[in-house]
């Protein structure tokens, strides 16, 4: 059940994929998710080709970030996430850091903290990975706070070398799933007046 909301929750999710035609199961990912129900697609990154982070003998990796405006609540996003996930064949097999055709990661949930068995947030390793911090970095101010580690600039600057390897991925714009336009005085912000969907949860 999503909680009675009012007002909607800026949430950044990381995307990640290396299998089955990764920049396909990012794309795909990210225009299902303009279809969630009670929230709005804000703000898409530039996608980057990143190296994998743990073991080295797999394919590189396709990651972004969106940022989607939401009425759910922490626990009803993540399950509607992880069945995205499933429906892009996503096996969880144990292995850490290992292959997969997609990742969602909540990595913000407005300014909220929670530490449950199934989720942390923030994402316990957002700060000390450029592949999440660069293209957050896109889409929303360095003035940015993630709870208990600090700036969003600040933490760029600590991953800078790591992010040097990154290498920004062409969008053809007929590809590009429409997100709302930001707000001229917020660069990260959707515009106010845009209506979210409301309807029931799957």
């Amino acid at each position: 059940m999503s909680l009675d909301r009012t007002t909607p929750v800026p949430v950044y999710i990381g995307l990640g994929a290396n299998l089955d035609d990764p920049r396909q199961q990012v794309e795909r990912a990210l225009s299902e998710l303009q279809a969630l129900p009670q929230s709005r697609l804000a703000a898409i990154s530039r996608r980057y080709r990143t190296a994998p982070v743990g073991p080295k003998d797999q394919p590189d990796f396709v990651n972004a970030v969106a940022r989607v405006d939401t009425l759910l609540d922490p626990m009803t996003l993540l399950a509607l996430l992880q069945r995205i996930e499933r429906r892009h064949g996503r096996i969880r097999n144990g292995r850490r850091w290992g292959p997969r055709t997609l990742d969602l990661d909540v990595l913000l949930f407005g300014d909220q903290v929670l530490d449950e068995p199934r989720l942390c947030i923030p994402h316990p390793q957002m700060h000390s990975r450029a592949f999440v911090l660069v293209p957050l970095a896109d889409i929303a101010s360095a003035e940015l706070m993630v709870p208990g580690r600090g700036r969003l600039g600040d933490l760029l600057d600590q991953v800078a070398e790591a992010a040097q390897t990154m290498l920004p991925l062409q969008v053809a714009a007929e590809d590009e799933p429409a997100a709302a336009e930001p707000d001229a005085a917020e660069p990260d912000a959707a515009e106010p007046d845009a209506p979210l969907k409301r309807a029931s949860l799957p």
